[in-house]
């Protein structure tokens, strides 16, 4: 656990400063987006890279069921970031929704699949690659999902952020539910997509659906917090429902 926390912090204190140089240095809106392609397909590469290093050491790639199928919160997070970098209409409600719900369930995504990291937890060697390439992958994709929160990607907006939470949460479920449905139909035995089946903590009450809800808890508190730490008063929500009553 130790080594997982160094190499956590390490890795988030490179990611701050890499954003600080490209939001201090890097102005022009092409560059960031070539920066946020890069990141997201670098997510990816990394993601399926074990195939390619245990075929060219072993003869044989193994294909992981997380490279077939999105088993995790991370595994879609890294497709959604890899559609919005690439998306053109960033005027669209999908584009809206999906920057949102990345800036923020994305990163709290990507932050646990570092810090976190079951497959690391359950064999602590940075000598394995196929252990490595996971935190490297995670780390990419925190990196591009905290781009989307600090570089202009997204206005944080109360309502806007809580309902594209939701609605990413939803996604959640409903893709969770089809993965689930897919194992036990074609006889694969239990996979526990987003962990619907079995939660990973083991805290009283704590399941798929209380988590996804104190998500959504969360996010409409953070997003206050940042329109009263940095809106002027009248662009707060509740500021905005006081004056439409009075009117």
């Amino acid at each position: 656990m130790t080594k997982l926390l160094i190499f956590s912090i390490i890795t988030t204190l490179i990611i701050i400063i890499l954003l600080y140089l490209i939001n201090r240095f890097i102005k022009e809106k092409s560059k960031k987006d070539l920066i946020l392609k890069l990141s997201a397909l670098l997510t990816v590469i990394l993601h399926y890279s074990s195939l390619w290093v245990s075929y060219f050491t072993t003869g044989k790639a193994v294909i992981d069921n997380t490279m077939l199928l999105p088993i995790y919160p991370c595994n879609i997070c890294m497709w959604m970031l890899l559609i919005v970098s690439f998306m053109k209409n960033k005027e669209s409600k999908v584009y809206i929704v999906l920057t949102e719900f990345l800036a923020l369930g994305g990163t709290i995504c990507g932050a646990i699949g570092l810090y976190a990291n079951e497959i690391f937890l359950a064999n602590p060697t940075f000598s394995d690659y196929f252990v490595l390439k996971g935190l490297l992958s995670h780390s990419t994709m925190l990196f591009g999902t905290l781009m989307l929160l600090t570089s202009g990607y997204i206005k944080i907006r109360t309502f806007s952020m809580t309902i594209s939470s939701t609605i990413g949460l939803a996604t959640f479920a409903i893709i969770g539910a089809i993965v689930n449905t897919l194992f036990k139909v074609f006889n694969l035995g239990e996979v526990n997509a987003m962990f619907m089946l079995d939660f990973p903590l083991d805290i009283p009450g704590a399941n798929f659906m209380t988590l996804g809800i104190l998500g959504i808890i969360v996010a409409f508190i953070l997003s206050t917090l940042y329109e009263v730490i940095f809106l002027p008063e009248h662009e707060r929500w509740y500021v905005k429902i006081k004056k439409n009553k009075e009117v």
